[in-house]
């Protein structure tokens, strides 16, 4: 799957009602690789968001009880952050704005990315 198909399915996600962006970010890194907004301001705050998955992951043993985690969102005053893994190297961050998205159907939406960025990385 080209990079094209990839950055299509970004896209899809991104205009899903209440949506603001969209970004993949390299889980060891933070590296934006793939953004729907062009704005640095947003490529830095998805890259800055990849530290929340971290943290998590750095206390995985206190969670274990609860399961895998699906995706961690964290509510600003001016939006919320949604951090979910589509793959064990790239992370999927997304700025909503506040109580507009189903984040409840969510993962299901994220399937068709995770499956261009499996296919792409082959």
């Amino acid at each position: 799957m080209s990079q094209l198909h990839l950055k299509r399915a970004l896209l899809e996600l991104s205009l899903e009602h209440g949506v603001i962006g969209c970004a993949l970010v390299a889980t060891d890194t933070g590296f934006v690789f793939a953004s729907t907004l062009v704005q640095s301001e947003f490529e830095i705050i998805a890259e800055s968001a990849r530290d929340y998955w971290i943290l998590h992951t750095k206390n995985t043993q206190a969670f274990d009880r609860l399961g895998d985690v699906r995706n961690i969102s964290v509510q600003h005053q001016k939006g919320l952050l949604n951090v979910q893994p589509c793959d064990d190297q790239t992370l999927l961050v997304t700025l909503a704005k506040l109580g507009h998205v189903q984040w409840q159907n969510w993962p299901e939406k994220v399937a068709n990315l995770a499956k261009n960025l499996s296919v792409s990385a082959n």
